[in-house]
C-alpha cells in the first residue's frame, strides 16, 4: 500500500511540474490581451465609437469595428510608443493583404510582416498600413494570417469593393 500511495504522489507532483508553468503562462497572456483591450477600448471611447467586432490580435495590437458609423479602429502599443489608426471604411477604395515573404531555403517561407494596405478614394488620404505581424520581433506567426484575411474580407464587404471572395492577390515577395 505504501509503494502505490507513494507513486500516486510522485505522480501528482509530476503532473503540477508540468502543468502549473502551462497554466501561469496562460494567465499571464490572458493579462496582457486584457491590458491591450482595454487600452482599445479607451481609445474607441475617446472616438465615441461603440464597437461591435473586434480581435485581440496579440499583446500588442487590436482592430475593432464600429459598424453603425462604418469606422474601423486599429491599436499597436509596443515599446513605449502606440500607434492609433481610426479610418472612415466608406473612404476607402482598396484593401489588399501585405504579405512580406522570403525564401531561404527551397522549401521554407519566412514571413516578415503581414497586414493590411487600404488606399482611399480620390487619394486626398495617404495610404494606411495596419500591420499584424512584424517578424522582428522574433515572435513565431500564429493566426495572424487568418485575422488579415478576415479583416480583409469584413472591410471589403463593409464598403463593398472589389473581392469578398476570400482570394488575396496581393503579395510582396522578396528573394534573400
Amino acid at each position: 500500500m505504501d509503494i502505490e500511495m507513494s507513486s500516486v504522489i510522485m505522480g501528482l507532483c509530476f503532473l503540477a511540474v508540468f502543468f502549473i508553468p502551462i497554466v501561469y503562462s496562460q494567465r499571464v497572456q490572458k493579462a496582457k490581451n486584457k491590458k491591450i483591450y482595454n487600452l482599445f477600448m479607451d481609445a474607441a471611447k475617446s472616438h465615441q465609437l461603440t464597437i461591435s467586432e473586434y480581435d485581440v490580435l496579440d499583446e500588442h495590437s487590436v482592430i475593432g469595428m464600429d459598424n453603425h458609423q462604418n469606422m474601423l479602429l486599429f491599436l499597436r502599443h509596443a515599446n513605449g510608443g502606440s500607434e492609433r489608426v481610426l479610418v472612415d471604411v466608406s473612404k476607402i477604395e482598396s484593401c489588399k493583404m501585405i504579405n512580406l515573404s522570403r525564401s531561404p531555403g527551397k522549401h521554407i517561407t519566412v514571413v516578415d510582416r503581414l497586414g493590411i494596405r487600404l488606399t482611399f478614394k480620390k487619394g486626398k488620404i495617404p495610404e494606411k498600413q495596419l500591420l499584424f505581424y512584424e517578424g522582428t520581433h522574433g515572435e513565431p506567426l500564429g493566426n495572424e494570417y487568418f485575422l488579415t484575411k478576415k479583416w480583409i474580407r469584413i472591410i471589403r464587404q463593409t464598403c463593398n469593393i472589389g473581392n469578398t471572395s476570400g482570394k488575396f492577390s496581393e503579395k510582396v515577395s522578396v528573394g534573400s
